[in-house]
């Protein structure tokens, strides 16, 4: 099986899952939270925790929905749209940035939807049924993510 990364980004959380590349197969979810106070070392946990994810799990594609804030935020979620890109480019993996709408608009039909609608359209794509994570926001926005790689590429 070929698998890829789907990351809704973050500097204080940032939800992730893993699914097959080739058919809807969501394999694994969760989201973790770099507890660092200093910039550069919150970034390098997020550099190592995706580099571990990639290895194990023979990551060949990282995809994520784009971040477009002003000011500080936006120069921290650039920082960790960097990081990801340096991955991509360390490990040769494909890369697919999507948009906020496009997601939204590829799950419940409505580029503007909420993040409860968004939910309620994947529980009909998908079972969430790992009791040892919380469910989020920021994991719901990852499988969303995946929904989207799926669907563009006619496997839903």
């Amino acid at each position: 099986m070929t698998f890829g990364i789907f990351i809704d980004i973050g500097l204080t959380n940032i939800g992730y899952c893993i699914g097959d590349l080739t058919k809807k197969n969501l394999i694994s979810y969760n989201y973790f939270s770099p507890n660092d106070f200093l910039l550069e070392y919150k970034l390098k946990s997020i550099y190592n925790e995706f580099l571990y994810l990639i290895k194990k799990n023979d990551i060949k594609l990282i995809c994520f929905e784009k971040a477009y804030f002003n000011g500080k935020q936006g120069y921290t979620l650039g920082s960790v749209m960097g990081i990801l890109l340096l991955l991509v480019a360390e490990n040769n993996l494909g890369l697919i940035e999507l948009s906020a709408k496009t997601i939204k608009k590829s799950v419940t039909g409505n580029g503007n939807s909420n993040k409860d609608q968004l939910y309620k359209c994947l529980l009909e794509h998908f079972t969430f049924n790992d009791s040892t994570i919380k469910l989020n926001n920021h994991i719901t926005d990852s499988v969303g993510v995946y929904f989207t790689y799926l669907k563009q590429n006619n496997l839903v």
